[in-house]
């Protein structure tokens, strides 16, 4: 059964900046999401941590509390001192946070109405650690994109596993891909919190290496339920910048491998990454953001010889003044 604790049953994490419409549109669903549950002995809190914005996000929230003033639900906000970047902007709202569960969720997307009731319906009858909510892709308008199916696109329905271990094994890439995506993340504060001890450090994708510390033994469920609207365009850092979806990025799954994550499937999610990606370092290089060659990312547990042919890698080993003459010619290659 459902519980409170005498804490709040859900605190939403909502690190944000510099973006006061998109975030007034999900604190609006939030609430509404909330709204649509039955029970009044239910507590939630909303916790905003601002990467020091300099508009009018501030008010945004100000006019937002009086707002829910009169519901079962708090708002905090703090505004930090300086830009933190992404991850431990995210990391510092689950600290202030007092609910049984976290949920992640974007300062740009959009909670369906039904959200929160399912997730609660599915409380009431078993005892998760973790909870993946499926996403909806859109545009910058919240209009769905056709082409592209729900994420995960689980077509019999919600599945269970006793460990995130046996998650990758049995979902692969199709989880592996969008498991650090925050609005979908759903976690018990405990587990979480005994994670971040194991684990912190200065890189973009730090908050993903802790969430797979924590639910490698832990019961999880991933419900094809689709409850978030997730927006394709800038999501907190820049995605040219090859440093965080490269370095950052691979470093979150060589700490999954480490951490007994199926080998293969780690290796897979590294290709997937480095097929994705490899493209961004080439246009580091040639803006002087960065040295060397993709070979010099080469690991003992993420290198993979059928990647030498990839076309970004052979690019990699053209000086940077090389680069732009060739930028010049093909522009609209390198673009694509």
């Amino acid at each position: 059964m459902v519980s409170n604790q005498n804490k709040p049953l859900i605190s939403f994490c909502i690190p944000t900046y510099k973006r006061p419409r998109q975030l007034n549109g999900a604190l609006n669903s939030i609430v509404d999401s909330i709204s649509n549950v039955k029970s009044k002995y239910l507590d939630f809190e909303l916790i905003i941590t601002d990467n020091k914005s300099d508009d009018s996000t501030g008010l945004t929230i100000k006019n937002f509390k009086e707002k829910i003033s009169s519901t079962n639900i708090s708002i905090k906000y703090y505004k930090q001192s300086a830009n933190l970047g992404a991850s431990r902007n995210l990391l510092s709202a689950t600290n202030y946070a007092n609910g049984v569960y976290l949920w992640f969720f974007s300062d740009d997307d959009f909670l369906m109405k039904d959200a929160v009731k399912n997730f609660i319906s599915i409380l009431e009858s078993r005892d998760f650690d973790f909870y993946f909510n499926t996403r909806i892709l859109t545009d910058k308008n919240l209009q769905k994109i056709k082409e592209i199916n729900p994420q995960p696109n689980l077509l019999n329905g919600d599945l269970i596993f006793n460990s995130g271990i046996k998650m990758f094994e049995k979902l692969g890439i199709k989880i592996m891909s969008i498991i650090g995506f925050y609005s979908s993340i759903v976690i018990k504060k405990d587990i979480w919190e005994k994670s971040c001890l194991a684990n912190m450090d200065e890189t973009e994708f730090n908050y993903l290496k802790i969430l797979l510390i924590a639910i490698k033994m832990a019961k999880c469920y991933v419900s094809s339920t689709p409850a978030v609207l997730c927006r394709l365009e800038y999501r907190g850092f820049k995605d040219e910048d090859s440093f965080v979806w490269l370095d950052h990025y691979l470093s979150a799954f060589k700490v999954a491998h480490k951490n007994g994550y199926n080998p293969q499937s780690c290796k897979i999610m590294a290709i997937y990454i480095m097929k994705s990606f490899s493209k961004t370092f080439v246009i580091d290089k040639m803006n002087g953001r960065r040295k060397g060659n993709l070979f010099g990312l080469k690991s003992s547990n993420f290198w993979f010889p059928s990647l030498y042919l990839n076309f970004w890698f052979i690019l990699s080993l053209l000086p940077a003044r090389w680069l732009k003459n060739f930028y010049k010619i093909s522009r609209s290659l390198i673009i694509k």
